[in-house]
Formats: structure tokens, sequence, C-alpha cells
């Protein structure tokens, strides 16, 4: 996926998933890539999904001078070779449930930079932190640490656990032969 977007071995690849809607806060991102570039000049910020907000999110992009600093992807039905493309994956959401995106995220091994607006339920792995919007410069300073460090992407599955569709659509259905027998 790298290869198919451009991206060499020394661009350092922050991502993130979702629709261009208000709540996915794509503006604080634009913002927080003008101040991490400063440090990280090698930084690349890649964007998937499609929405009201792209546009716009675009021109913000134009309009500071980054425009090689980003890649708009569109969406994709298999992101995760994008999750794979990817050094750490970002999620500065102003409010979120339970992000699925944050569970692929950590699947795949990734450092994961959460707005603590978030639910600390989507945080899995010893490598996600959670974040004020209020703070760029902690944002920025969080994304120079990991571009620091060689992350392993192996993971303890034990972390992982509720999340195994397999497991999961077992117990599912256990407890739904529960209730028809009652």
């Amino acid at each position: 996926a790298r290869k198919e977007l451009g991206l060499n071995d020394n661009d350092f690849v922050i991502g993130h998933i979702g629709r261009f809607v208000p709540q996915k806060n794509h503006r604080f991102i634009v913002e927080m890539a003008k101040e991490t570039i400063k440090d990280l000049p090698n930084a690349k910020f890649l964007l998937l999904g499609d929405g009201p907000l792209l546009e716009e999110t675009k021109d913000d992009v134009i309009e500071l001078g980054l425009t090689n600093s980003f890649i708009f992807a569109g969406t994709k039905a298999d992101t995760a070779p994008y999750y794979s493309a990817m050094d750490c994956f970002i999620l500065p959401s102003l409010y979120e449930g339970l992000p699925v995106v944050s569970i692929e995220a950590q699947a795949n091994g990734l450092p994961l930079l959460m707005s603590n607006a978030i639910t600390k339920a989507a945080g899995l792995l010893s490598t996600t932190k959670f974040l004020s919007l209020d703070n760029i410069s902690e944002w920025k300073n969080s994304i120079a640490e990991i571009a620091k460090i060689n992350i392993s992407r192996e993971i303890d599955t034990k972390q992982m656990e509720g999340f195994d569709i397999k497991k999961d659509s077992i117990k599912l259905g256990e407890k739904y032969k529960e209730l028809i027998s009652k």
C-alpha cells in the first residue's frame, strides 16, 4: 500500500480513517499537521474517507501549503492494507461512542492517539494515548515520540479480547439460544 500511495521507507505516515464531517475534526488534523511538519518534515498524513467536508479540508491543506504532506485516498472497501501502511493512527474526534477504526488500528498494532472525548473503553493497548483537543503541542509531541522509537506491531491477543468476530458470534448465538429457550 505504501508503494501504491507513493510513500517511501523514510516517510512517517500518520493515518486517519473517517467521514469528512464536523465530528471527525479534520480541521484539527490539518492544524496539527502544520505544527508537526516543522519538527518532523518526513511526516505524511494519510486520510481515508469521503463526506461533505472533504473539499473544504483539501482547500485548508492547499491554503497552508501542506499539499505534499497529505494523501487523500478516498474510500476503500478493504482498509487493512492502509492500516499496514501507517506508522501511527490519530482520532481527534469531537465525540464518539466506541469507534470501530480505533479497534481496527490497534488490532494492526498501530500506536493510537485519540481525543479524550472518546470513551476510554476504546483504548486497548499500552501504545494508545488519550489527548486533549485544547493542546495541539501535546499531539505533535506525541507523534514525534512515536516517530523516534521502533514500535513492534506485534500485539498480545489477550488485549484484544471481546473484539474477535469468530468468538463473539459464537457467544451471541449461545445468548440467542438461551433467550429463545426461556
